[in-house]
Order: structure tokens, then sequence, then C-alpha cells
């Protein structure tokens, strides 16, 4: 388990699985299962669910110009 958990915070700080596998003297194919492991059993059912639309930069600046430029329009 030690293993397990070792790899894993490897892997998060940015660790390639050749190495971790060299690290915790294992199989890099091991590592990529444990990892995939764990992805399954918590980070898939955790996905964040928003509301929040996404808009581009240049759609933004062009609203806030709008706003600046027409004060008195309030439909932008």
């Amino acid at each position: 388990m030690k293993d397990k958990l070792l790899a894993l915070v490897l892997y998060i700080s940015g660790l390639f699985m050749n190495m971790i596998g060299k690290i915790v003297g294992v199989r890099t194919k091991n590592v990529m299962r444990w990892i995939n492991m764990f992805y399954e059993k918590f980070a898939a059912n955790n996905e964040p669910q928003s509301n929040v639309e996404e808009i581009e930069v240049d759609e933004m600046v062009s609203h806030i110009t709008k706003k600046r430029l027409h004060p008195d329009l309030e439909s932008y």
C-alpha cells in the first residue's frame, strides 16, 4: 500500500511513470495500473458540476468596451 501511495504522490508531483517505477521498484505497467485504479475509484466520480459557461477573452473585452462606450445601454 505504501508503494501505491508513494507512486501516486510522485505522479501528481510531475514525475514520469518510468522514473516512479524505478524509485518504487516495480514495472511502469504497475504504476500505470495503480494510477488508473485511483482515478476510477476517486477522481472519475468527482468531476465538478457547474453552470458556468465558457467565455473567450476577446468576447469579454468587447463586452466591457461596449459597456464603457454606452453606459446607458443595460442590454449589454
